[in-house]
């Protein structure tokens, strides 16, 4: 059995007494009018999380990870979201000054501690967790997916699952990435 439920992976783990490091965080977006075209690579700030990209019909998306969001799987618009991303990406581009906010929205990541995934077997036998990929998910799916294929069919994986395995929440062996989305 695999259980793959985003932030939703722990309450679910617990109905059979299995304990997940998941918590849920919610994230905030927002788009903005568009604009002349930058030509700009996405920028991720390493000072603050804000980050930013500009998509092809000129529009910019902006986001920022604020380990003060809400542990929660409740959407809302933060006030606070919108005044500190865009506080951070004016001092980096001055020339957004004044740029309308077409729309903001939120959802739930499901993060751990080091904000990498679990892909492993936990101490029920015969269920396989895939959760906590903190915002990485979307990049990762196709890969996650095919590993939890292999292993759920009795195959070898395709990469080593070593940094993925939940016991290093245990065993104090988090690793952790100089920034992530």
């Amino acid at each position: 059995m695999l259980l793959t439920a985003g932030p939703w992976s722990t309450p679910l783990a617990a109905t059979v007494g299995v304990e997940l490091p998941v918590y849920p965080e919610r994230h905030n977006i927002l788009i903005t009018e568009a604009v002349e075209v930058f030509n700009c690579p996405m920028v991720l700030c390493l000072d603050d999380g804000a980050y930013f990209k500009q998509c092809p019909n000129g529009t910019f998306m902006f986001g920022r990870d604020d380990p003060g969001e809400p542990h929660t799987v409740e959407a809302g618009n933060s006030a606070k979201f919108l005044e500190g991303v865009t506080t951070s990406i004016l001092k980096r581009i001055p020339a957004l000054r004044g740029i309308r906010v077409v729309r903001q929205w939120s959802g739930a990541y499901d993060n751990t501690p080091d904000h990498n995934a679990i892909i492993d077997w936990t101490p029920v036998e015969g269920l396989l967790v895939n959760c906590g990929w903190s915002g990485h998910g979307l990049q990762f799916g196709p890969s996650g997916g095919r590993v939890c294929k292999e292993l759920l069919m009795g195959e070898a994986p395709f990469v080593d699952l070593h940094r993925f395995r939940l016991s290093r929440f245990a065993e104090n062996d988090l690793f952790f990435e100089p920034a992530f989305i």
